[in-house]
């Protein structure tokens, strides 16, 4: 009896045993594919994520649609602002627009996190704008074209509110002035408007200077009411020398400061007196006589005193009676 005891409680422990292990085989496999299933979610995941962010970023660089309640209108002339504290969220302004005038239109200093977007008349996308100025909206935009645009105020996200939102418009025609008299010291080439205030005038025997250094054999020269020459400069010091200019002020020999695009004229005539002067034998006035900053005819024959043994200017003598 004891004997088959015994055997039957080896045959139970085997199989308890048996099933131990067996059963430990299954649960780690089991434990293995749990995990690879756990990580193909987190890489989903991931990727859902990133997807829906990159979705995100999509939207908002398309801007939200044109807003339903016209509010505001401008038609400004350069260097005009536009300035209203009073749109809400989902109003449109309408702007006048000109071709290659650049126009700035921002909600800065707004209550609300707002955005802006800028439409044309048949309601393309021109230009969208959010968080440009902390949670505020900045668009900079150059027109192509004469026409309107339609510019709408939103609360994030696409939303309307009926919080005061600052909207400033500004306008910039892009123009230059400038000396366009050619010739001219400061004549300007890219000048689109006339503003011959700005030029110098030069004529006759005058050339132009800057006080930009340029090389000339070698060696950096700089102005400053003349040529200094600037034995401690290198090509190097300033960037290459391309055209003669130089970009950055430097010092040159004998304490010039060199700075760069001031033009002016030279004046050749020191004398005024419509001969130049490498030409000029009198860096002055001729006198009666021909004499350069001569006293004039001061003389008992005008320029000139009685010549020796003369009595006269007229070339006579005295006679042997003393007259």
């Amino acid at each position: 009896m004891k004997s088959n005891v015994n055997k039957l409680m080896i045959t139970i422990w085997c199989f308890c045993l048996a099933s131990f292990v067996f059963a430990d085989n299954i649960s780690f496999e089991e434990m293995q594919s749990q995990r690879q299933a756990v990580s193909n979610q987190g890489t989903n995941q991931i990727e859902i994520d990133q997807t829906i962010d990159e979705e995100k970023d999509l939207l908002r660089n398309r801007g939200c649609s044109q807003g339903t309640t016209a509010y505001g209108s401008s038609d400004l002339a350069n260097g005009e602002t536009y300035s209203n504290p009073y749109y809400y969220g989902g109003d449109y302004h309408t702007a006048t627009v000109y071709n290659g005038w650049t126009y700035d239109f921002d909600t800065c200093s707004s209550s609300d996190d707002t955005q802006l977007t800028l439409h044309d008349s048949a309601g393309n996308e021109l230009a969208y704008s959010d968080d440009s100025c902390g949670n505020d909206a900045e668009i900079t935009w150059t027109a192509d074209f004469d026409g309107v645009v339609y510019v709408t105020v939103h609360k994030y996200n696409c939303d309307t509110s009926t919080n005061n939102t600052n909207l400033n418009i500004t306008a910039d025609s892009n123009e230059v002035y400038g000396c366009t008299q050619v010739g001219d010291c400061a004549f300007n080439p890219l000048a689109t408007v006339a503003d011959d205030t700005q030029c110098l005038g030069n004529s006759g025997c005058d050339t132009c200077g800057s006080t930009d250094a340029v090389m000339s054999d070698g060696y950096w020269y700089g102005w400053s009411g003349g040529w200094w020459y600037c034995d401690d400069l290198t090509p190097t010091d300033c960037g290459y020398w391309d055209t003669g200019e130089m970009e950055e002020c430097v010092t040159c020999g004998g304490g010039v400061v060199v700075t760069p695009a001031t033009v002016f004229v030279v004046d050749n005539d020191s004398d005024d007196d419509g001969i130049c002067n490498d030409v000029d034998t009198c860096d002055g006035d001729l006198d009666a006589c021909d004499v350069c900053e001569g006293p004039g005819a001061i003389y008992d024959c005008g320029c000139a005193d009685f010549p020796a043994g003369e009595c006269d200017c007229n070339g006579n003598v005295v006679d042997a009676a003393g007259v």
